[in-house]
Formats: structure tokens, C-alpha cells, sequence
């Protein structure tokens, strides 16, 4: 019953869909942020992460996230970026132990604008 009671004509309430079966793939699935709620990261000096930045709600419908920038202060944590609209995926690896760096990323639109948001990221061996 996947933890959903039935009800009277035998479907599942709509307020409550049953649970997908877990699956013991260790598949990760990117971490998207919806701007400007970026919270902190932590990772591990040699992992190599991605963060969906997502500027749907401050990006109008008649306008188009075309290009990013990424800056990261202080160096040390190499950046990559793919830009599709409304997100920014950014790729992050590198760095030390105990560094904490500001990743800055500014989405550009077709229509002029330019959207700020910054990512603060901890490198912490577990």
C-alpha cells in the first residue's frame, strides 16, 4: 500500500500519491536552488558537483536567460558553467580542505538584464 490508505472507490486520495518503490541505485540527481534562495554547500576537495541555479521567478516570461558569468572569490575552485534557460548549471571542483569560497553567478537575458546570485561553498573533508 506504500504508506496510502485507499479510499472509498478504491483509488488513492489525490492529496496523497502512493511512494515510488526505493531503489538501491545510488544515482545523484543535481541540486537546484530557485534564486534567490541559494543556500550554503559543503563538498570534499575532490569532488567534482553541480548546482542548478534556477531564475524562473525573476526572470519575466517574455524575457530569456542567453548567457552567465562565475566568478569565485578567493581562486582556488574551478568553475564551469551550461547555460538553459531559466537555469545557470554550475560546475564546481577543486580546492583545499577548510577553504570557503563565494561563487558568484550573474545570469544575462536576451532583454538586457542582469540577475545576481551567489552561492557560498565550504570545503570540508569528511
Amino acid at each position: 500500500m506504500n504508506g496510502a490508505a485507499l479510499n472509498g472507490s478504491g483509488a488513492y486520495p489525490m492529496w496523497l500519491p502512493p511512494v515510488p518503490p526505493r531503489s538501491d541505485s545510488r544515482t545523484v540527481e543535481p541540486q537546484e536552488f530557485m534564486v534567490p534562495f541559494v543556500p550554503k554547500v559543503v563538498q570534499q576537495p575532490r569532488d567534482v558537483r553541480d548546482y542548478d541555479l534556477n531564475f524562473r521567478d525573476l526572470v519575466p516570461y517574455d524575457d530569456t536567460v542567453t548567457n552567465a558569468t562565475v566568478t569565485v572569490e578567493p581562486a582556488g575552485l574551478t568553475t564551469d558553467k551550461h547555460v538553459t534557460h531559466p537555469r545557470v548549471k554550475v560546475w564546481l571542483e577543486g580546492s583545499v580542505a577548510g577553504a570557503a569560497h563565494k561563487v558568484t553567478v550573474v545570469a544575462h537575458t536576451a532583454g538586457g538584464r542582469a540577475i545576481e546570485a551567489d552561492m557560498q561553498v565550504r570545503i570540508k573533508e569528511r
